[in-house]
């Protein structure tokens, strides 16, 4: 596995040998392809902020019956982590591309 970005709140790593991607956010680890990345951290990027009297939000993961439970201080480190991984990946494929 290749670390992509890691903070103190979770890390994306890939797989060199069957390219899933691996999603730790808090105590919550997710093995997905590139697609379930994108939508994973899309849904996580849309969160504007918080109705005031909630101190997390819950999030269907997928098409399972998995929830993810994002608390409202841990928001910004979720879309950092989400954020900074997915420039490494944009960057990678603009960087495969130009090999072709």
């Amino acid at each position: 596995m290749k670390v992509i970005h890691e903070s103190s709140f979770g890390n994306i790593a890939k797989c060199s040998g069957c390219e899933s991607i691996q999603i730790e956010i808090g105590n919550m680890i997710i093995v997905g392809d590139y697609i379930d990345f994108i939508e994973i951290s899309e849904m996580i990027l849309s969160i504007k902020d918080f109705p005031r009297e909630l101190n997390e939000i819950i999030l269907p993961i997928l098409s399972t019956k998995t929830y993810m439970v994002i608390r409202k201080r841990d928001l910004e480190k979720a879309k950092d982590l989400m954020n900074y991984s997915k420039i490494y990946f944009q960057t990678q494929d603009i960087l495969d591309n130009g090999k072709k």
